[in-house]
């Protein structure tokens, strides 16, 4: 999350409580609402409502604790409820991250290395994948029914889970065609075949495309103690 939309995030949340909030219940609420894709630490939560603070856009009174220093209570103030419309009402000016994580930068190097490492780090990336997947429906499983902010962290954390279905997908196009270079380079045998087993990867479980979309097949799922989800048509 970047440091303009974790603020707008904040700003959004405090202008839901008109009694106020204080940064460690806003650290909760916005890790309950975007889930651990979306992690911040309490650095960043309190380096971001200073900066809403300096700017105007919230309030803050010290609310005295009985043997605990004082607590700040933030508040939005009318210059944020109008900057954050005036937010609301613009497009959306990112476009997706496709190409910024670590999996996606190896690749464009990976001339540079041999692919069998690469396969490695495909695999690895598939069970990271898959435990956050995991995690995701959790999350999921866990959501208040029936109320506007459970309506919300679900769409949020479906789009995410549909995010994660995608990536698998796109790491099984990543390791068939490593594996059809390995083949390709593998020694040939007494017989003329090639190789392809010689000091490869064993096959992991993944998550191969069906009808309907991306999903995680039975052996993965157990692996990752992930439930069966139904993707919206």
């Amino acid at each position: 999350m970047s440091v303009g939309s974790l603020q707008f995030a904040l700003l959004g949340l405090i202008s839901s409580r008109d009694d106020g909030i204080h940064g460690y219940r806003l650290k909760t609420e916005v890790e309950n609402r975007f889930g651990d894709r979306w992690a911040v630490g309490f650095g960043q939560v309190y380096r971001a409502l200073d900066r809403l603070e300096r700017s105007g856009l919230v309030a803050a009174v010290e609310v005295p604790q009985v043997g605990r220093p004082p607590r700040k209570v933030y508040r939005i103030t009318a210059q944020g409820r109008t900057t954050l419309h005036d937010w609301l009402a613009l497009p959306p000016r990112d476009g997706p991250n496709a190409l910024r994580d670590d999996l996606a930068v190896k690749l464009l190097v990976r001339s540079t290395t041999h692919p069998r490492v690469i396969l490695e780090l495909v695999v690895e990336h598939r069970s990271l994948c898959l435990r956050q997947l995991s995690r995701l429906n959790r999350r999921r499983a866990r959501l208040e029914k029936g109320s506007v902010d459970g309506a919300t962290a679900h769409l949020l954390l479906l789009q995410a889970d549909m995010r994660m279905r995608s990536d698998l997908a796109w790491l099984d196009v990543v390791e068939k065609e490593i594996r059809e270079e390995l083949d390709a380079t593998a020694p040939a045998s007494a017989d003329g075949r090639r190789d392809g087993k010689r000091g490869a990867c064993p096959r992991p479980a993944s998550a191969r495309a069906a009808r309907g979309g991306p999903h995680v097949p039975a052996r993965a799922r157990r692996h990752a103690g992930l439930r069966e989800t139904a993707m919206p048509t």
